[in-house]
């Protein structure tokens, strides 16, 4: 590590780690996140610390579901959704928002407790033990580390319930579902997420500096295609924001205006070498000095007088008519209806 600096206040704490240069990155977040999961004794109230790099990403596009529908359906699609986005190998990162944080409830029956002879802490313990989320080490290999992860917390209210809380020799269990009265909700507050005026999640995806924007924005829509027949009727998958559109815009008139030099080029060198081919040919005309030669002078004065009006012609004419054309082009050109507004 080059360096550590945190940051803390009432309730939140940050820190920053720099990257010694020529460090992987993906390496030392790796090793960060296992140093962070070890940790065995943060505050019983603490979230999940939250660790990300800090990349040079640009938004690529936007994903948002929306609709007349309650909280719990949108978000539970919303995060299925979010994984069959990472899933994909050309997406490395994206943000979602719209998320209302979920509150769970545990009412535990002290009728049961007493029944089974347990306490208030032996249950928090068992709660603890069973739904857990650390590393559990690493793997060098030869192609690279491989970090072991445990992934078994609890998430939602039927994944609570099922918690052990006695384990009998026999195989017989007592579950926190036996014992308590559990309701999965979200925390109350004013939470305003709005797209076209309906309740929606959104979600960002994101490119890096050496990704294919273009490639990106190809697979997004493809996801969100397939995704769509797994949604209620009265929910709606929407992409907007595309940065894709943009820039195959700009490629397409990149290409477009190629192609235009090229002609302009091809044809301004014929024009240029035929006049100065004719006047150059002309030019011991005039400088004969034979009777003859004096009835041919006029007729190659104004044969070479003529070539070079006719050049400059040329040289004001087809740049404004390609100037012309391209603002006709934009005038008929019928844009896509864009999205209302969001509103968050």
């Amino acid at each position: 590590m080059r360096s550590i600096s945190s940051q803390s206040s009432n309730g939140f704490a940050s820190i920053s780690v720099r990257r010694q240069g020529g460090e992987d990155l993906q390496d030392v977040l790796d090793r960060v996140r296992l140093r962070v999961d070890g940790i065995p004794d943060l505050p019983d109230r603490t979230r999940r610390p939250v660790i990300e790099t800090s990349a040079f990403d640009s938004p690529a596009l936007y994903v948002n579901l929306h609709g007349a529908s309650d909280p719990a359906t949108l978000q539970t699609l919303a995060q299925r959704l979010k994984e069959e986005l990472l899933s994909q190998p050309e997406l490395s990162r994206l943000k979602i928002w719209g998320l209302i944080p979920r509150n769970l409830r545990i009412e535990i029956d002290p009728e049961r407790l007493r029944h089974f002879s347990l306490t208030i802490a032996d249950v928090t313990d068992a709660v603890r033990a069973n739904s857990l989320d650390f590393q559990a080490g690493r793997l060098r290999t030869e192609g690279g580390t491989i970090f072991l992860r445990a992934d078994d917390r609890a998430l939602y209210a039927p994944d609570y319930a099922g918690l052990p809380i006695i384990e009998r020799p026999g195989g017989a269990s007592v579950s926190l579902g036996d014992i308590a009265t559990i309701e999965d909700g979200f925390l109350e507050g004013e939470y305003l997420f709005r797209l076209n005026g309906e309740p929606t999640i959104g979600m960002e995806v994101l490119v890096g500096q050496k990704e294919n924007l273009l490639e990106i924005s190809r697979v997004v829509r493809g996801v969100v295609e397939d995704f769509e027949p797994q949604l209620p009727t009265n929910i709606t998958a929407t992409v907007w924001g595309d940065s894709a559109e943009y820039i195959a815009d700009r490629l397409a008139l990149l290409r477009s205006n190629g192609f235009q030099g090229l002609l302009l080029v091809t044809l301004l060198l014929s024009i240029f070498l035929t006049t100065a081919t004719t006047v150059i040919g002309l030019m011991p005309l005039l400088t004969e000095t034979s009777e003859q030669a004096q009835y041919l002078i006029p007729a190659a004065v104004s044969l070479a007088l003529g070539e070079l009006f006719g050049t400059a012609l040329m040289l004001i004419l087809v740049p404004v008519l390609l100037a012309v054309g391209e603002d006709l082009f934009a005038l008929f050109k019928v844009a896509p209806a864009p999205v209302v507004a969001v509103d968050a």
